[in-house]
């Protein structure tokens, strides 16, 4: 069977292979049974990244004991990827940030490239200790670090800040936000 691309304004172009099927069709009052060629929609698969450097956060939110701290780290790109029959709906142009994750869609991390910042701060009754002692945790051992103080890493999230990118990487087709 030979695949086919048709192409949308809306979303962008679909790769579609024609499929045959039967079906019961009433026509002036009797049921005629009907061979139809539909076009079946392929799965694209979507890629988004920031199209500025340095706009792609991951946001470690870490607690213990009723007490909050978040580690932001920024990286020059982030890359997320997502399957789906339709172009995803989303504000290219990024005013106020985009949380990768609490969208309808089921974005899977691809990667995040050369981590450039890091900012830790302390929220919901934590102390400049804590702020101090975490700090130095993470510099001596990271991760392992910070949980054998027990902290636990209890939510990630991750932020694309300014204009997005968005790729059907099935066809190469690109769009992007217009605050370029």
């Amino acid at each position: 069977m030979r695949t086919t691309q048709q192409s949308h304004p809306d979303h962008g172009t679909q790769r579609c292979v024609p499929h045959r099927h039967r079906c019961q069709e009433r026509v002036h009052g009797q049921y005629q049974t009907a061979t139809r060629v539909c076009p079946e929609v392929i799965m694209a698969t979507w890629k988004i990244s920031n199209y500025h450097k340095k706009n792609a956060v991951e946001r470690q939110i870490w607690q213990r004991d009723g007490k909050t701290i978040v580690r932001e780290e920024g990286f020059r790109w982030g890359t997320w990827t997502c399957k789906s029959d339709t172009r995803p709906d989303l504000d290219l142009n990024n005013s106020e940030g985009y949380e990768v994750f609490s969208t309808e869609h089921d974005w899977e991390l691809d990667e995040m490239v050369d981590g450039c910042w890091a900012e830790i701060t302390a929220e919901d009754g934590a102390t400049q200790k804590d702020l101090e002692e975490f700090e130095a945790a993470w510099e001596e051992d990271w991760f392992d670090g910070v949980e054998a103080l027990g902290w636990v890493n209890d939510e990630t999230e991750y932020w694309i800040y300014g204009p997005i990118e968005l790729t059907n990487t099935d066809t190469d087709e690109s769009w992007c936000g217009t605050d370029v």
